[in-house]
């Protein structure tokens, strides 16, 4: 039945091999088919087979469907480049007289370096469409010329523009310092293909793990051993340390100038200089995440806690849980780090005390309070008041969080507070009108005082908008008291038609 293989084709491409022999060598059956397989040609008839139009719907979706097509059409050189074009490997059933054809060859290696294999030697040779397939897949340089692979130059070319490409160069381009040294500077664990005597050298390491630290790994035991250098790869990063040989990381002096330059080093210590008090503290102090490796004795001592939590708030999280319940350690945590307050204890967030204290040091707190002190008027005030204060001295994302809380109190109950202090806020809209999250949630803040909206507010926003040139060069304060002013008489069209409105507008 025509009809119903015509549906099951269309389904499904193969199923044109259960087809009875007569619709086999149907021209719109096999169409239907090799559209949706194309790799159904193998079970068109032979004449079919030779159809250029049947063959090109094949290739264009499995290009190794030119394996199928006639030997009249896998000398075509349009058809061809279509097949190479979806799938590089096509090129294994082109003509040989194709293989050696440049645009068809350089179409396959750039969608399938590994289609190389299949050029003819000339091409193998050709330094272009060589570093064309290696760009795609450095294994291709394995189907290289050998002159190609022996040729300091080209490999040069080669691994820089894929560094594995050194897999597969003559061996004794290992140990060519600079072809080794261009290699790691792109990729710095390809270090592991240099030859022993470049694993040992210094600069060569060390730019390899400059790139990448990980390429420590592939250093030699001497230079893992070399106090000197160690130092110098833990400066890049702590996780240096991570390759250090065994009688470094239990060498007290070597540790300590480690974690001072990187606190995060102190997880690659000994346990007994882990649990090193003065290890332990300087470690701390460059970075508060350290304590997190610091032997359970010292993640109860005081003075190293209170240490971790002023450099970094979410120390607390490692703090013995003794600390979390201890107003002093959790307000250093949360002075500068308000969400520090989900690894205090939980008798502290509903502490309205306590809570009047952390929002004095920081109002984004109060978002991490209680329920019910969320919702306090009082506390909202405060965190209004502190925020502010921070909005106006706050560099980066710090400034950024303090103007969304900020936004967020003035959203949920602090009105009174806003309207107030709106010459205040458009000070800080003007200080920081070139910070796009700072400046958007400002705008947010002083947009909600709509209802608020009079004389001397319509006044002082239309100044904002209205400021020279020289004190606002790219626009952007003048944009955000426009923004301003447009959601005000949004919200309020009869602004817009009072005395004050129109002389704002």
């Amino acid at each position: 039945d025509r009809d119903r293989v015509l549906a099951a084709v269309r389904r499904n491409g193969q199923a044109l091999a259960r087809a009875p022999k007569a619709l086999r060598g149907d021209r719109q059956v096999v169409l239907t088919a090799v559209h949706e397989d194309g790799y159904a040609l193998q079970y068109a008839t032979a004449e079919l087979r030779g159809d250029y139009d049947i063959a090109l719907s094949a290739v264009q979706q499995d290009g190794l469907a030119l394996e199928y097509a006639d030997a009249s059409l896998q000398a075509d050189p349009d058809l061809v480049f279509e097949a190479v074009t979806q799938d590089g490997y096509a090129l294994e059933f082109a003509d040989p007289a194709l293989q050696a054809d440049p645009e068809v060859v350089l179409a396959a290696v750039r969608e399938n370096g590994y289609a190389l294999e299949f050029a003819s030697r000339e091409l193998q040779a050709d330094p272009d469409i060589v570093l064309s397939a290696i760009g795609r897949k450095a294994a291709a340089m394995e189907h290289a010329a050998w002159g190609l692979r022996a040729n300091p130059g080209f490999v040069l070319e080669a691994v820089l523009e894929n560094p594995e490409a050194l897999r597969y160069a003559a061996d004794g381009l290992r140990g060519d310092r600079e072809i080794v040294l261009a290699a790691v500077r792109v990729r710095g664990q390809a270090l592991e293909l240099a030859s022993a005597a470049l694993r040992a050298e210094r600069d060569v390491v060390l730019a390899a793990a400059g790139q990448d630290v990980d390429a420590l790994g592939f250093a030699g035991e001497s230079l893992r051993c070399d106090a000197s250098f160690m130092l110098t790869a833990s400066r890049l990063s702590g996780r240096a340390l991570a390759y250090a040989s065994e009688c470094l990381l239990a060498d007290r002096n070597f540790v300590l100038a480690a974690v001072q330059a990187d606190g995060d080093a102190l997880q690659f210590a000994s346990a007994a200089l882990r649990d090193d008090r003065q290890v332990v503290l300087h470690a701390a102090r460059e970075n508060g995440y350290a304590l997190e490796h610091a032997s359970e004795r010292l993640r109860r001592d005081k003075g190293v806690v209170l240490a971790a939590v002023r450099e970094d708030g979410h120390a607390l999280e490692f703090a013995d849980d003794a600390f979390r319940g201890e107003w002093y350690i959790v307000l250093a945590a949360v002075e500068h780090t308000a969400c520090a307050l989900v690894y205090a204890a939980d008798g502290l967030r509903a502490d309205y005390a306590f809570m009047r204290e952390a929002v004095r040091l920081n109002g984004r707190t109060l978002e991490y309070a209680s329920e019910a002190l969320r919702a306090d008027r009082g506390l909202m005030m405060l965190a209004a008041e502190q925020l502010v204060t921070a909005t106006v001295d706050c560099r980066g994302p710090e400034l950024e969080g303090a103007a969304a809380s900020l936004s967020q109190l003035v959203k949920h109950g602090c009105i009174d507070w806003a309207e107030e202090h709106h010459p205040v806020l458009l000070r800080c809209l003007a200080q920081h009108r070139d910070k796009p999250r700072a400046r958007d949630a400002l705008v947010e803040v002083l947009a909600g005082l709509a209802p608020r909206a009079g004389a001397e507010m319509l006044s002082a926003v239309a100044r904002a908008a209205s400021q020279a040139e020289s004190e606002d060069p790219f626009g952007w304060l003048r944009m955000a008291s426009v923004e301003i002013l447009q959601q005000w008489f949004a919200q309020r069209r009869g602004l817009f038609y009072s005395a004050e409105g129109q002389l704002a507008a």
